[in-house]
């Protein structure tokens, strides 16, 4: 099995876990994470994309970094495979606000409740969904 799937895998599981045990931001780092690895792999497995191109000194990878670069390439790819223009821009709106909740849980002095632990899984899931798809 693909270490990066297995990775995406256990941090949904851990996100339900500690949204059980009232661990909410700690939950959405996990519910980021877990579908940040899942478009990683799916890029790399489905679409042939090199671990190597994901190099932040990388050209393509460069000025916008990494998360970035894994948000741009999926939202093409559900563009150009699923053809929907709106499922990929919902795609890049909804991972800019799991990464921005993702932001306030772990750099912000703001409190992370249970609406946005919840939300944050919502939205990974959600999007896992949609790279299913492709």
């Amino acid at each position: 099995m693909d270490a990066l799937k297995n990775k995406s895998d256990f941090n949904f599981q851990a996100a339900t876990i500690l949204i059980d045990k009232c661990c909410y931001a700690p939950s959405v780092h996990c519910s980021y994470y877990a579908m940040l690895q899942y478009a990683k792999h799916t890029l790399m497995h489905k679409f042939g994309i090199n671990e190597s191109d994901f190099d932040p000194d990388k050209n393509n990878v460069k000025g916008i970094g990494t998360h970035s670069f894994i948000r741009n390439e999926s939202a093409e790819k559900i563009k150009n495979q699923l053809i929907d223009k709106k499922t990929a821009a919902d795609f890049s709106s909804d991972f800019g606000t799991l990464k921005r909740l993702r932001i306030e849980a772990d750099y912000k002095n703001v409190e992370i409740d249970i609406a946005k632990a919840r939300k944050s899984f919502e939205i990974s899931k959600k999007l896992k969904l949609i790279l299913q798809k492709l």
